[in-house]
């Protein structure tokens, strides 16, 4: 028996008793435990893969794994292959209907035995490769499913979404936090979550809606046994262990910006470039042109979830440098991590960062980062 498993099955039983204790990470963080930074801010990334020919245009997705990367880019409607030192093996994947190809690639990530699949939203459409790109087969998406993105794929190809459905009969002209749940499941999922929401504009002026920039957001995550859902206006993150459907949460100590119209302005900005369709992109900047500007932000905007039950948070502001807030198992903060504003990670794992990478130009790379060992 490894003193790794013991040291592991000790900090579960750490955490399973302050789970039935109720004792809140807010009050653990208050004994003045230590916290560990690192900054990467201010290195040059261990690898940049800028894409093949003119580059990337919008990276929905970029996945490691032990041959390379793998990126799924949603304006090219194709998943580009790359090996250890950046270079490009394969692509898959090209605009149209037929099989191999997209029309909305809006997500891609591993099954538990290995197998990729992508999400085509205008098709409602699930394709399944292997670990090299090797096209296995299509299937239509769940009906359920709708236009929500899968966030991850469990045994037998059950898949896990967050569900929001606003609708054209929600109220034109102002804002309305629409109610969501976590599901998981094939043909019919089960509930695993109910989320107040995400707050939505629907147009008085313009036919459509969108998320508010900065506003209440429903966020999601998932890595190896957990799944993490985070409520950004009350700085509330819920956290449940999947094998047991254990259920706990940690409330945060994020302060609320007031929004500046220079936020604002920035906001919007990054809201339309990461929207990968050229033609959706100008409805959506239609509907914000009239979007009204929140007077709070929301305390943070984007959360990962690390396989033992870690969590990743990036806190809502301004500037070049983001400090990523890291939680541990017991839901403490115990880490720091300073990275580029304009870097998203798509994973942190304890001695590496993958994200992408937002360019002034507009054009968009895959970084990857080592952390130095032992610190996360």
């Amino acid at each position: 028996m490894s003193t790794e498993w013991l040291a592991l099955k000790g900090s579960r039983l750490r955490r399973d008793l302050l789970f039935l204790l109720g004792i809140t990470a807010s009050s653990l963080q208050a004994q003045g435990r230590r916290v560990s930074v690192v900054d990467l801010a201010g290195q040059e990334p261990g690898l940049t893969i800028t894409g093949p020919g003119q580059g990337f245009g919008v990276i929905v997705q970029a996945l490691g794994n032990s041959s390379g990367v793998i990126v799924a880019d949603g304006s090219q409607q194709a998943i580009f292959f790359f090996d250890r030192a950046g270079r490009l093996v394969r692509t898959v994947g090209r605009e149209g209907a037929g099989p191999g190809e997209f029309r909305s690639l809006r997500w891609l990530g591993w099954c538990p035995d290995g197998t990729l699949v992508a999400f085509d939203a205008l098709l409602s459409r699930l394709s399944f490769l292997d670990s090299q790109g090797v096209w296995g087969r299509q299937t239509g998406a769940p009906m359920w499913l709708g236009v929500n993105n899968p966030i991850s794929c469990g045994v037998e190809g059950q898949l896990t979404s967050l569900i929001a459905r606003p609708t054209a009969l929600q109220p034109k002209g102002q804002v309305t936090r629409v109610p969501a749940v976590i599901v998981q499941g094939r043909e019919i999922p089960d509930t695993l979550l109910t989320l107040e929401g995400t707050a939505y504009y629907f147009a008085g002026r313009t036919p459509g809606y969108i998320d508010q920039p900065l506003g209440a957001t429903a966020v999601v995550s998932t890595s190896g046994d957990w799944l993490v859902a985070g409520d950004t206006d009350r700085n509330i993150v819920y956290r449940i262990h999947l094998p047991s459907g254990r259920l706990d949460s940690i409330q945060l100590d994020l302060p609320k910006i007031r929004v500046s119209a220079e936020a604002w302005e920035e906001a919007k900005s990054s809201r339309l470039a990461a929207e990968p369709l050229t033609r959706t992109r100008e409805l959506l900047r239609a509907v914000l042109s009239e979007t009204p500007r929140p007077e709070l932000a929301a305390g943070f905007t984007a959360l990962l979830a690390g396989p033992d039950g870690s969590l990743w948070v990036r806190p809502t502001g301004r500037g070049t440098v983001t400090a990523w807030r890291w939680y541990n198992l017991l839901g403490i903060q115990r880490g720091i991590l300073r990275l580029p504003s304009n870097v998203f990670p798509t994973e942190i794992g304890k001695e590496y960062l993958l994200g992408i990478e937002r360019r002034e130009d507009g054009s968009e790379a895959v970084v990857w980062y080592r952390i130095p060992a032992g610190v996360f």
